[in-house]
Order: structure tokens, then sequence, then C-alpha cells
């Protein structure tokens, strides 16, 4: 394989966290995320799902709407349906 196929590879098994009011994307690692939700005592998968980066996290401290930050309000809404702001704030924080 070449250099560039090899790093495509790397990138693809790559785990991304999507946050979810923002919908940015950033990369993280599989040890971090398994770390992140053992300290949470919650699956890995449940922290990926309910991901709020600390760009949006900083913004509702100071005191922000979080329905004015939010991208995607419907996809939000639903999983608001699953599990409470306050405790989705306090899983990212």
């Amino acid at each position: 394989m070449n250099k560039l196929s090899d790093i495509k590879q790397r990138l693809d098994k790559t785990p991304y966290l999507t946050c979810i009011v923002s919908l940015k994307k950033r990369p993280s690692n599989e040890a971090y995320l398994n770390d992140k939700a053992n300290r949470l005592g919650i699956p890995v998968e449940e922290y990926k799902k309910f991901y709020i980066c600390r760009e949006v996290i900083t913004q509702l401290k100071q005191g922000k709407n979080i329905m004015n930050l939010c991208k995607d309000v419907n996809a939000f809404q639903k999983l608001l349906l699953e599990k409470s702001l306050e405790d989705i704030i306090i899983l990212n924080s």
C-alpha cells in the first residue's frame, strides 16, 4: 500500500464526535471515548449520541438559548425525548 492509502485507512477508522447542537465534528480516539464513558458510567455509543462540544457548553453557561444555537432543531428535540437537557449538559461538563 502507498502512503496515501495508509493515511486514508487510518482516517476512515478515526472515531468522530459530532455535537448534537452545532453539528461540528471533531476527531477522537477509542481510548478517550472509553475512558469518558467509563467515568460517566454509560456506554460509549450513548456518550457519542449526546455529545455537545465545549464551544456550545460555554455559550450555554453565558446564558444563550440552546434552540438559537441548534443547527437541526427537529433532531435535537427528538434527543430531548430520550434525555433531559440538564442530563445532557451534565454528561458534557
